[in-house]
């Protein structure tokens, strides 16, 4: 039998596409419905080839389903100083964000946040060295 559908995982929070599932046969797309993590869901959505090439069309799809806008899964790590010493795709809702391996002074920031992020360890700094040099 042809394909005529593709399952597409996506993040809840992120409004993102995680996976997208092509079946070697539409029958088979119902064992992947129960591979879903917490935080996911699916939506099975006509197969075709070319979509599969430009997952922002599919990507709005799935924010016009969820009604949110799709948020950007590029997160940062930085380190005490505020350098940038790593760079990821994920949605800190779902994925396991220890196997990341980050030290007590890294933090994992969203891509959007980088600057905030970077000026508060400025100021915290800032405020170490008055503090310090009184």
């Amino acid at each position: 039998m042809p394909v005529t559908k593709m399952a597409v995982i996506y993040s809840i929070e992120q409004s993102r596409v995680r996976r997208i599932i092509v079946p070697d046969d539409d029958s088979d797309l119902d064992k992947y419905v129960n591979d879903i993590l917490p935080g996911e869901s699916i939506e099975m959505m006509p197969y075709a080839v070319n979509s599969l090439e430009n997952i922002d069309l599919i990507n709005q799809q799935i924010s016009a389903i969820t009604g949110r806008p799709t948020l950007d899964d590029k997160h940062v790590v930085l380190d005490a100083d505020g350098n940038e010493v790593g760079s990821y795709l994920l949605d800190p809702t779902i994925d396991n964000i220890e196997v990341l391996g980050l030290s007590a002074d890294q933090q994992l920031v969203a891509f959007k946040d980088v600057k905030a992020a970077k000026d508060a360890i400025a100021v915290a700094k800032i405020k170490a060295v008055k503090v310090a040099n009184q």
